[in-house]
């Protein structure tokens, strides 16, 4: 993993393609249970369709905004440490972190790539783009309502549950070569059932709420 601390924008490879790894993506639940799993399955997978040495991008922000932040940013005697020569120029400016805390206007770049004799033969050479567009590698779990229908709308909702988790399954065993029939067991053993009758169970009758209700 490369970061790289630059005052233009981003950094790139020169000799090699500078592919984004795929973002934006809803998974199955399961997958919190090993991300680390799941996030090499996706990167040998992304390698392996280039089919030549490739630099993968992970994330590319300024160091001063963040979407979601974690934490404060470097300091300026941590950035002295990590060479960024350009802050302590006279012209310099400073702004406000996200968390008040003083941000210089640093750009940080962080690239991901398998680096040895067979699959990256020469060395890595890098260039400063002046692209300063931000991306970030994110994925959503979005856990299923399991409330009681009581509403046309929710039976409804529940129906298109299937489908959507079809898409979820799809969408990682295309992003990591995993069994599409290994996807869909982890799920239904995490409760993302397939089979709307499953899901549409716990639905009664306006008769049968009555005794309940009372």
């Amino acid at each position: 993993m490369v970061y790289v601390l630059t005052r233009d924008g981003r950094v790139e490879s020169v000799n090699h393609p500078t592919l984004r790894v795929p973002s934006d993506v809803q998974l199955p639940l399961f997958v919190k249970e090993d991300v680390p799993a799941f996030y090499g399955a996706m990167l040998e997978a992304e390698a392996a369709r280039t089919q030549k040495p490739a630099v993968f991008l992970e994330y590319a922000w300024e160091l001063s905004r963040c979407d979601p932040c974690t934490a404060d940013p470097l300091s300026l005697e941590e950035l002295r440490g990590l060479g960024v020569f350009w802050l302590f120029e006279a012209d310099q400016p400073e702004v406000a972190g996200p968390t008040g805390a003083v941000a210089p206007d640093v750009f940080v770049t962080r690239l991901h790539l398998r680096y040895d004799a067979e699959r990256f033969p020469d060395e890595l050479r890098l260039r400063e783009s002046g692209d300063r567009s931000r991306f970030q590698v994110r994925y959503a779990l979005r856990h299923p309502w399991r409330g009681e229908p009581r509403c046309e709308a929710a039976r409804e909702y529940l129906r298109a549950l299937p489908a959507r988790f079809e898409e979820e399954a799809g969408d990682l065993a295309r992003l990591t070569g995993w069994p599409i029939a290994e996807i869909r067991a982890k799920m239904e053993a995490g409760g993302q059932s397939f089979a709307t009758s499953q899901l549409l169970a716990a639905e009664r009758k306006w008769w049968e709420r009555l005794w309940s209700e009372n």
